[in-house]
């Protein structure tokens, strides 16, 4: 059972500034909590009990959430007799689960990270979570266990994450190409051939882009550690496309219906937060609903 994951954190998050002046962008908060802690709910809701964070800008923020308790706080709490928010606060950190940390001293990329973490996770498939990639499904951890499923019921080195984007956003992401596609229960998987990264729409293999879930296997250490470097960082999606040329099988899983925002772009974290808040509460979200319709779509 696959239960190792790589979180990669260690970006500036420059599109977020100014906020990622002072926060690291893993923990940029999506309502209350930080982001990084829906993709470890993710995890542990999928079986992963052991999660390697790469870390790097203000990286002593997220190891403070993970490490240690609010003494203060907690002190406070039990003098006025709130031991259900102690318990809460010390829910926040996983029982059960090792959180480790690695520092990426150089920015040069997904490919970098994971080889950063690949030194905790020995000679076994692993799971990588991209920080900034919120998944919104019906059953958290259920696309995670759909991948792992996938990768080792038909002998994959590589299983993606991919989902359908408009043809005028291709430009902006990793695409697969693809030679088939089955069934796999509810599941939709392709078997890729091709993978560009960012390509001109007339270019583009498909409208199917690579979201931030993979499940790799130790053979494809290698191939990352001697990717072609392009603007400073390794190339993961070259890597990945040298894996297909040599014949190691390469698979991706359909999204379906789940949602997923990439909440780097100040558009995509907007989205994230008012989907989370309906899920939250419906009367909070029809709140909003009804202010953005009354303050901003008044005839």
């Amino acid at each position: 059972m696959i239960n190792k994951a790589i979180i990669p954190a260690a970006g500036y998050g420059t599109r977020l500034l100014p906020i990622t002046k002072i926060l690291p962008k893993a923990m940029i908060p999506l309502l209350t909590k930080p982001a990084i802690q829906y993709v470890i709910d993710e995890l542990v809701s999928a079986g992963v009990n052991h999660v390697i964070i790469i870390t790097g800008w203000k990286e002593d923020l997220i190891k403070e959430y993970y490490r240690s308790e609010p003494k203060e706080m907690i002190n406070w709490l039990a003098s006025i007799g709130r031991e259900d928010m102690i318990e809460y606060v010390r829910s926040l950190i996983p029982s059960g689960v090792n959180i480790m940390f690695k520092r990426q001293d150089v920015l040069d990329g997904l490919a970098g990270a994971i080889i950063r973490g690949h030194t905790f996770i020995g000679k076994n498939s692993f799971v990588v979570s991209l920080g900034d990639n919120i998944i919104i499904e019906k059953e958290t951890g259920s696309l995670i266990r759909d991948m792992i499923n996938v990768h080792e019921k038909y002998g994959a080195s590589v299983t993606l994450a991919v989902a359908e984007v408009p043809r005028e956003h291709i430009e902006r992401f990793g695409v697969i190409g693809y030679s088939n596609s089955f069934n796999f229960g509810d599941v939709r998987v392709y078997e890729v051939n091709n993978l560009r990264e960012k390509p001109p729409v007339n270019e583009a293999p498909s409208n199917l882009a690579i979201v931030g879930r993979y499940v790799l296997s130790p053979e494809s250490i290698e191939y990352l550690r001697n990717a072609p470097v392009i603007k400073g960082e390794l190339s993961e999606t070259d890597a990945f496309k040298r894996m297909i040329e040599d014949g190691y099988k390469v698979l991706a899983v359909d999204l379906g219906e789940r949602d997923w925002y990439d909440i780097g772009s100040i558009d995509e974290y907007i989205k994230a937060s008012i989907h989370l808040a309906f899920l939250r509460d419906i009367k909070l979200g029809d709140k909003l609903v009804r202010w953005i319709q009354d303050k901003f779509l008044k005839k």
